[in-house]
């Protein structure tokens, strides 16, 4: 998990939402994010002892678990976030300098353009401040914050999907020359008795149609329950 100071759990950017206990640790207590893809396995009341790099330890008390969208921006290989207050980071030895920075552009927040002049900005002003710009991520207003992961995850489907069905069509093709061939004799009474070839095959196109029909009535609702079965998964 990560360790984050926050000088003000008020703030109106990046806004963590209770799930359960509070949002406003004190002195030596913590609150958690806690997503459906990334469960910690703590619990309000819980104690973390966290170990430092120089050996010493200190203990957390839980009292919160919150929704945090922020955590998710590192993919579902993301690390849960862990939340003090700057005065416990003070408390435990540790640096409290500020090292990231939450803005809102004040403006279409849809507009990508609008924001990267923005964020140039800002950046102009921490670099003329002697200050070093590590990394810069933009969002969208109306963008979720995983849509690259989840963009990439759909084109992969969809390409799964073009395979399939450019496989399935042989396999059919393939499977009514069978039953053509199997019922060459049927086919021939049913000429010799007045059949034309066009009523001929509109009945083997109703077959098709119907056998599809019923695969997408018996398809489409399972399909759609195991999707959201694995989408709610613990």
């Amino acid at each position: 998990m990560t360790l984050i100071g926050v000088a003000d759990f008020t703030g109106r950017i990046n806004l963590l939402d209770p799930v359960e206990g509070t949002q406003f640790p004190g002195e030596n207590e913590a609150i958690i994010s806690q997503e459906q893809m990334q469960l910690s396995g703590f619990q309000v009341g819980d104690r973390i002892e966290v170990e430092f790099p120089d050996g010493s330890t200190r203990h957390l008390t839980v009292v919160g678990l919150v929704t945090d969208q922020g955590a998710t921006q590192g993919g579902p290989n993301a690390t849960n976030n862990v939340y003090v207050s700057i005065k416990t980071l003070r408390a435990f030895g540790q640096i409290d300098t500020f090292n990231r920075l939450y803005i809102t552009v004040d403006g279409d927040g849809t507009d990508a353009d609008f924001i990267a002049s923005v964020a140039s900005v800002v950046e102009d002003k921490i670099t003329k401040s002697r200050r070093e710009a590590y990394r810069i991520e933009e969002r969208l207003s109306n963008e979720h914050p995983m849509i690259d992961s989840v963009l990439a995850i759909v084109g992969t489907l969809g390409i799964l999907g073009g395979l399939i069905t450019v496989l399935s069509s042989s396999l059919i093709i393939n499977t009514l020359n069978a039953l053509l061939t199997q019922q060459l004799r049927q086919i021939g009474i049913m000429k010799l008795v007045g059949a034309r070839s066009y009523q001929i095959l509109g009945m083997y196109l109703t077959l098709i149609i119907a056998y599809g029909l019923i695969v997408v009535i018996l398809a489409v609702p399972l399909g759609s329950l195991a999707g959201y079965g694995l989408g709610f998964v613990n």
